[in-house]
């Protein structure tokens, strides 16, 4: 289901999605984009000057990009081409030759349809770890506005990690909620993820469909924006438009796609820290970049121990966005 997803987000955007229904103790390395005027990036121990960064160097921060990678989803946008030399593997929801002609059909231009590469593994619903048949083999993992998509977030955490080397590192770009359509809905919690795992959730829940589409917002008629626009929210769909979007869900098997997951960056951190203190994942952070634009990005390391957070302020800030 993560790849139905990705298609339609790195093609057509929301308004394709849309339009388809109608404080510092060993703390982790933490890099604040947004507040740091002097583009200072503090790192350990270690201070050290750069630019501000691009969606690029976020990504792949601190990752040896002469190891192995795997890129989950990226259809005609690679972070990581091949053709540039990067040994990265492809997992997508069809191989390249499907792929460029939905594109194609989609009227995505031609020049973005050439950056399809080969995909190595072609995703049909087998668990991430099976497809591939890798287990503690990659350096790097890398996953752009997917994680927000998941029915099972435990699950999808679960099997990168078991594909990782020890060490190896996940990397994230995930949409901030307050500069985005799902700036309306509450911020998920550490028990809804556990419930969604408890649950073995494939497809989402007739609820999540609902509060999905029943609060999609635009500013201007975007479905992202920057921090200091105050124009005003405006649905895009009514409550009819929701349930017909349930009805649906219930009465076939077909995949409605929505966000699931609903983050600020200390919720998503809250919620990392949780599922490893609490055993379900082996993976803590190692880097985060607060938001920039409409997203923020965090790398989840495997066998990492646990830096200690303040949970209290964590929680208060989640409280309080």
């Amino acid at each position: 289901m993560f790849f139905k997803i990705i298609r339609i987000l790195k093609n057509e955007g929301v308004n394709g999605i849309l339009k388809r229904l109608s404080s510092r103790i060993n703390m982790p390395k933490e890099i604040d984009v947004a507040e740091q005027a002097d583009n200072t990036e503090k790192t350990d121990n270690t201070e050290h000057k750069s630019p501000t960064l691009s969606k690029f160097d976020k990504m792949t921060f601190g990752i040896n990009l002469e190891g192995v990678g795997l890129e989950i989803g990226p259809s005609h946008s690679p972070l990581l081409p091949k053709r540039d030399g990067f040994n990265v593997e492809i997992l997508d929801h069809a191989n390249a030759e499907e792929l460029k002609k939905k594109y194609a059909e989609l009227g995505i231009d031609k020049e973005k349809l050439n950056n399809i590469e080969h995909v190595d593994y072609v995703w049909t619903g087998d668990a991430l770890d099976e497809l591939t048949n890798k287990h503690d083999y990659y350096d790097y993992i890398v996953a752009s506005h997917v994680v927000e998509h998941t029915p099972d977030l435990i699950s999808f955490l679960s099997q990168c990690e078991k594909m990782l080397k020890s060490g190896g590192v996940l990397s994230l770009a995930v949409p901030d909620k307050r500069y985005c359509f799902d700036c309306l809905r509450p911020l998920s919690t550490a028990g809804d993820v556990m419930q969604a795992y408890y649950d073995k959730r494939t497809r989402h829940t007739p609820g999540t469909i609902f509060d999905h589409f029943s609060t999609v917002a635009f500013r201007n008629g975007c479905h992202t924006w920057y921090k200091d626009d105050q124009s005003e929210l405006v649905f895009v769909h009514s409550v009819q438009e929701a349930m017909s979007a349930v009805e649906r869900s219930r009465a076939s098997e077909d995949y409605i796609d929505v966000h699931n997951w609903v983050f600020i960056p200390q919720s998503f951190r809250l919620i990392s820290y949780d599922l490893k203190t609490t055993g379900f994942i082996n993976l803590a952070e190692e880097v985060f970049f607060n938001t920039e634009g409409f997203e923020f990005h965090v790398q989840l390391k495997k066998d990492k121990e646990l830096d200690e957070i303040d949970r209290m302020d964590y929680t208060v800030q989640s409280l309080n966005r």
